[in-house]
């Protein structure tokens, strides 16, 4: 599975990346939001598809939720997972939430994310 990760703590990014690379997954990492659209739109251009992101909550300029956005104007097939200290402040059914499909809490919990791969595998 494609997978694009974008976090701008560089040990989350290169422990993540390390253990989905473990996994047998194709991770491409990004440190910013504008590194990740430039990812994406890369990845767009060779005709491929990230079947999930997982991105950080809080990075600046562009936070978790503008980030998501801009994944499902590129391709809305692709799925968004949001890592945060505080995934219980979030209403996914609030409006700034819309375009995250699922929520996980940091420190992260490797079987639960393993669980949303699966679902994201069954659902193409």
């Amino acid at each position: 599975m494609l997978l694009l990760i974008v976090d701008d703590d560089r040990f989350v990014l290169d422990s993540l990346r390390l253990l989905l690379q473990l996994d047998g997954h194709k991770v491409v990492t990004a440190s910013s939001g504008a590194a990740g659209v430039a990812a994406l739109k890369a990845a767009w251009r060779q005709r491929e598809t990230f079947a999930a992101v997982i991105t950080d909550r809080f990075m600046e300029p562009m936070d978790g939720a503008a980030f998501a956005a801009v994944v499902k104007r590129i391709n809305a097939s692709t799925r968004v997972i949001l890592l945060t200290g505080e995934a219980d402040s979030i209403d996914l059914d609030g409006p700034r939430w819309t375009n995250v499909d699922h929520v996980l809490k940091k420190p992260l919990d490797l079987e639960a994310l393993r669980g949303i791969f699966a679902h994201c595998a069954q659902s193409q």
